[in-house]
């Protein structure tokens, strides 16, 4: 059997329809659809259970006091019965057709992932703006996989219950980014990618929020830190960076009484060549190295001047396209530029012969 989990809030306006479609598609399988909804004002529960209070195929699983995307589809793969579990947006955004593909490719694999951005896969509806930041997501996501996962963010996936079931206890529960947390569980998992089209919403509101995109990063650097012994000596580097770059301003503009921009560039590249010492004596001295003393220099330079690069840049994005407050739109990009900064440096500046 196949268990299609179907996590809610507030979609009543959707529900019933998607629910249809997917019942539509998926007609000549065994199959059942759990919706986990928690607690909806909209009572999109009540609906589910309404509309469907006949079918034993179609059941809803209301959480009381209990929110969180993660959390309700950790819940509804436990109360599965089916032997294969399968998650998906319940707003029709992912396209039920790919359902059949992926039922058969699970049976083979450990993990089937819809991809927006493998050839054949596609975003309707999405800016420039909101590609390139899903995109650089993955991109960041990328140093902890195995392999060249184009989606680790996708939403619409398919996972084998017993794998769930050996892992889930480690499984985070907090945050929008269930798929990502199975995927660091594990780096030898069977996995196949199906692209598909990724809809406009046609009802209800989107959960893309500020505050998911530093749930993100705090997942991505929570697991830097747990799997890589560089991140946290290259993290206390970072910081004594940023007061050398501080009292350097400070010494230059108040007492030498510097242009405050000139004191800036001096004090900016102070701080990079410091940090680029000490993290070449500390934290990857037991590296043999594949390039000379200045090659490295050299490259940590570029890599900072672009990481400076990236962190403006999300900085601006957030901001105008967003409208997100400017002061958190800089501590996304300080963290953004600072994780590029730090896996291009590992893989590039100090990489190994």
């Amino acid at each position: 059997m196949f268990s299609i989990i179907l996590p809610t809030y507030n979609e009543k306006e959707s529900i019933v329809k998607t629910i249809k479609s997917i019942k539509s598609a998926v007609k000549n399988k065994d199959y059942e659809i759990i919706v986990v909804d928690d607690n909806s004002p909209d009572k999109t529960w009540n609906i589910v259970d309404t509309v469907f209070k006949k079918n034993s195929k179609v059941r809803c699983l209301r959480r009381i006091n209990k929110k969180g995307l993660s959390s309700a589809i950790i819940d509804g793969f436990i109360q599965a019965k089916g032997e294969y579990l399968f998650v998906m947006d319940a707003d029709g955004q992912h396209d039920e057709k790919k359902l059949n593909i992926m039922f058969e490719k699970i049976k083979k694999n450990d993990i089937v992932i819809g991809t927006r951005f493998r050839k054949g896969g596609s975003v309707e509806g999405w800016s420039k703006t909101r590609i390139l930041a899903s995109r650089i997501g993955a991109i960041l996501a990328r140093p902890f996989l195995s392999k060249k996962i184009t989606d680790p963010m996708s939403g619409f996936f398919g996972i084998k219950k017993s794998v769930f079931m050996k892992y889930k206890n480690n499984l985070d529960g907090r945050g929008y980014k269930i798929l990502l947390d199975i995927l660091f569980q594990n780096k030898k998992f069977k996995i196949e990618e199906v692209p598909f089209k990724f809809k406009t919403r046609k009802a209800g509101k989107s959960k893309l929020s500020f505050k998911v995109m530093i749930e993100y990063l705090l997942m991505l650097g929570k697991h830097a830190v747990r799997t890589n012994l560089h991140f946290i000596p290259f993290s206390i580097v970072g910081i004594t960076g940023v007061l050398v770059n501080t009292v350097l301003l400070y010494i230059l503009t108040e007492y030498l009484e510097l242009y405050y921009l000139l004191s800036a560039v001096f004090a900016i590249e102070t701080s990079i060549i410091t940090n680029f010492l000490l993290n070449n004596a500390w934290t990857w001295r037991k590296r043999k190295f594949r390039h000379s003393f200045f090659q490295r220099l050299l490259r940590y330079n570029l890599v900072s001047i672009i990481a400076l690069v990236i962190n403006l840049s999300v900085l601006f994005i957030l901001t105008h396209f967003f409208n997100i407050y400017y002061i958190y739109s800089n501590f996304a990009g300080i963290a953004f530029a600072f994780l590029i900064n730090y896996f291009v440096n590992d893989r590039w500046t100090f990489d190994e012969k």
